[in-house]
């Protein structure tokens, strides 16, 4: 009976091969673009499962609200507070501080001895850790044991790459290498490297009590102070909501006069580091937007529906016009069971042929859809069980629904209309197709919709002014090794500043520790006592020389920027504030700051000058309030270009680098390009939006065009009786064209309020954001009723243009 039912089957298939290649097409696209974001869904949420005690594992965060009502949360914490909530709290079974070196040490630059003589590297993921490093995270020794990491302060353990850099084919165990030209360590251990799926990438690990000898690690910081040691507790199976209301005890118990009354600790679980702290401030984590990945995940499903959706229709337009042959089937005794049974078996035929396509297109396009759009090919998508069986579910249900919907609809006709064909004034039938193409409609509005105002909102972000002049400013990455011939960095920062300056085709040179297109990680208490009291109120610091402003062209709009060199003495430097800032203070019109004594950390510091408003990082964000406070800083030395040759000049400026700083790498980019870089994430969710959107338009059209098709054929003897009777060409085509349009406008009634609603909702994320207008509503509900109109109106004219003798002689 099944070889007779597979046999009938492909015999259909190949009679009706325009409903055929439609099915196969539409689903395999749709399966292709699913399946691809669900991979690249599947990469971003196995972050960190190689852990064997993630389940278990904990990262703390502090948040802190000042007087005006500024949050904002760091993961990077006191050095004290974990071995004091470890000794205090019975729940957390062990806790690990971890800190990254880069935070102290602008670089981190290791030599070693190896067979080819003296080598040296810049490894920016050193780790300062606790010795129980080893017992909650997952390192898998390759050589050497972890228990030598705790027999001395300068033993370390490296990862298997750093040990091929630093040593090639020679066992490192025991060997020296050094920090900086400073610090000597011995290697102790050899782990195997951390795959990419972690949320941090620790290629050296060095002991937490080397921070201390360093004087990194503060032990009079008070325990809700903030700093760079990320804390990371072992919970087992007590319950988390205990530990909160504990630790809300424990903030309240440890809280200073000057702490914020909202400082507050928050426990996060470590399998969601990496999807859910784009919102804090000074992360060392890879984070990612998880709220997105969502929405790549139902805009796959809706791929997808549309897809079955089609296929249903088809299924059931082809049940219809097989009618006569269900017909005699059921008056030779075929049950209903039978006629399912054959139904299911073209699908499972239909969904087979598409699988295979699926995976023959995924060879030619997987690469592609990887680099152009930052998907993924098909062959790790197991890596989410989750999503791997939400998918074949979903595909399994559809091949029953595209089965079982037109048996039902079959069965509820007697054969004497099966015969005579009287299928088509059926009520439920027309309902129940017009139900699945509003839906398919409404989809695809809703997806081109979306993709106009997601793109308009990009392009718009994009657009907005940094107020900042980012052109022609080459940015040079600071040195990690001090030069021995120099008594302080000061010394060797002043000369290689001076040696710049002098180089034609650079106008002027500063350092800095911030650059635009990195966030701005240092805050400190800028207030003002009449307005806020003993209460903090934070603002984000620059620290910068008296040429910062001329190298970025920040317009200064009272008094003025810093004209001297920095002076040694801290206590005399006065300070530069944005106006957002001045007005946070209390003074408005923000000049009226400038000779004002205001309080930093609670010390007086004066006012010399206000600037505009500039934006540092992304419009995404909202501009911060910003002081500059006048240093020499080591991170960075930005050089305003104005030689139309910057490649000579980069070989110039390597060459003085050279000679003062020797054994240091060097680092560069250009300002506005690693300003751009931050709309990366931006831009490749644009691109998958709008490969998924014309995807699904392309579906859609398919699905027309058979319904068209069907529905053409359908009506032919219709057609021949109406030009008979002196229908022309042009009322054919609008009747036609007609039924589909009333379609097409319910569809944008429900999907229009809907999407725009979500758009909003969405939009509400962003800092700067675009108006959505009537022309943003208008313009996807043209869009779609453009394309029906040429697809299903170039099949109806083929229809229409036929010879009405050849139409009524159809049977």
């Amino acid at each position: 009976m099944v070889k007779h039912y597979l046999i009938s089957s492909l015999r259909s298939l190949r009679g009706h091969r325009v409903f055929t290649i439609v099915s196969v097409l539409g689903l395999s696209v749709a399966l292709l673009a699913s399946m691809a974001i669900l991979k690249h869904v599947a990469y971003e949420r196995s972050f960190d499962s190689f852990q064997k005690n993630a389940d278990d594992l904990y990262r703390l965060s502090v948040s802190y609200t000042d007087i005006a009502g500024n949050y904002d949360e760091y993961p990077g914490l006191s050095n004290v507070l974990g071995p004091k909530l470890t000794n205090d709290i019975p729940e957390i079974l062990e806790s690990v501080r971890v800190f990254p070196l880069k935070e102290a040490m602008r670089h981190t630059i290791l030599s070693a001895e190896s067979s080819s003589g003296l080598v040296q590297f810049d490894i920016p993921n050193i780790m300062a850790v606790d010795q129980s490093a080893f017992e909650l995270f997952t390192f898998e020794i390759l050589n050497g044991s972890p228990s030598g990491f705790s027999s001395a302060s300068n033993s370390i353990s490296i990862n298997e790459s750093v040990a091929v850099k630093l040593f090639g084919t020679f066992d490192p165990i025991g060997k020296k290498v050094e920090l900086n030209g400073g610090t000597v360590f011995t290697v102790s251990s050899v782990f195997k490297d951390w795959p990419n799926t972690s949320h941090f990438h620790p290629e050296i690990l060095v002991q937490m009590r080397l921070m201390e000898e360093l004087k990194v690690a503060r032990p009079n910081l008070h325990f809700l102070g903030g700093d760079s040691f990320y804390t990371y507790l072992k919970l087992g199976a007590s319950n988390p909501d205990d530990l909160i209301r504990k630790l809300e005890v424990f903030t309240n118990e440890n809280r200073r006069e000057q702490d914020s009354e909202d400082a507050k600790l928050h426990l996060m679980p470590f399998h969601d580091i990496h999807l859910n702290s784009a919102t804090l401030s000074g992360d060392m984590a890879e984070v990612k937007n998880g709220k997105t990945l969502n929405l790549l995940v139902l805009l796959a499903a809706l791929i997808l529906l549309i897809a079955w959706f089609n296929l249903i229709n088809l299924t059931t337009s082809g049940s219809l016009r097989r009618a006569k042959e269900v017909a005699i089937r059921r008056i030779h005794g075929a049950t209903k069971y039978a006629m399912f049974s054959q139904l299911l078996i073209e699908t499972v035929l239909i969904a087979t042929l598409a699988s295979v396509l699926t995976l023959t297109l995924n060879q030619f396009m997987g690469s592609y859809l990887s680099q152009i759009v930052g998907l993924g090919s098909l062959s790790d998508l197991g890596g989410n069980s989750y999503l791997t069986g939400g998918l074949i579910a979903f595909i399994v249900l559809g091949i029953l629904i595209s089965a079982i919907y037109p048996s039902i609809l079959l069965s509820a006709f007697k054969n004497p209309e099966l015969i005579k064909g009287k299928l088509g004034s059926s009520g439920n039938t027309n309902w129940m197709k017009k139900a699945m193409i509003v839906t398919q409609y409404a989809i695809t509005i809703g997806l081109v919709f979306g993709t106009i105002t997601v793109i308009q909102q990009i392009r718009f972000m994009k657009s907005l002014e940094t107020k900042m002049a980012i052109d022609q400013v080459l940015v040079l990455k600071g040195p990690g090794v001090r030069n021995p011939e120099f008594t302080s960095f000061r010394d060797g920062i002043k000369l290689l500043r001076n040696e710049l300056k002098s180089i034609s085709g650079i106008e002027s040179v500063s350092t800095s520790n911030s650059v635009p297109g990195f966030k701005m990680d240092f805050t400190a208490n800028l207030s003002n006592p009449l307005i806020h009291g003993s209460n903090p109120h934070y603002v984000k610091r620059i620290f910068a020389d008296e040429s910062f402003a001329d190298v970025y062209d920040i317009e200064v709009t009272a008094g003025r920027f810093f004209k001297t060199e920095p002076s040694e003495n801290i206590d005399t430097r006065p300070i530069v504030v944005s106006e957002s800032a001045a007005i946070d203070l209390g003074f408005d019109p923000p000049g009226d700051i400038v000779g004002q004594i205001v309080s930093h950390w609670n010390f007086p510091i004066r006012v010399i000058g206000v600037v505009e408003d500039f934006r540092m990082e992304s419009a995404d964000l909202p501009i911060e309030p910003v002081y500059f406070f006048p240093t020499y800083d080591t991170k960075y030395f930005s050089m305003r270009l104005s030689s139309s040759h910057p490649d000579q000049l980069i070989s110039k400026i390597k060459d003085k680098w050279e000679k003062i700083y020797p054994g240091n790498p060097f680092d560069w980019f250009y300002s506005k390009a690693r300003f751009d870089q931050q709309y990366g994430s931006f831009d490749q969710f644009e691109k998958q939006l709008l490969l998924l959107t014309i995807l699904s338009i392309g579906v859609a059209c398919l699905g027309m065009f058979a319904i068209a098709f069907n529905a053409a054929r359908a009506r032919m003897k219709e057609v021949g009786i109406r030009k008979v009777l002196g229908a022309g060409i042009g009322g054919i085509l609008k009747l036609f064209v007609g039924d589909y349009v009333r379609l097409i406008l319910v569809s944008a009634l429900f999907a229009l309020p809907l999407v725009y609603y979500a758009l909003n909702n969405w939009l509400d994320n962003y800092a700067n954001k675009i108006d959505i207008g009537p022309g943003l509503l208008l313009w996807p509900v043209l869009g779609v009723l453009l394309l029906a109109t040429l697809v299903i109106g170039l099949q109806t004219l083929k229809t229409a243009r036929t010879n009405p003798v050849v139409s009524l002689r159809q049977e």
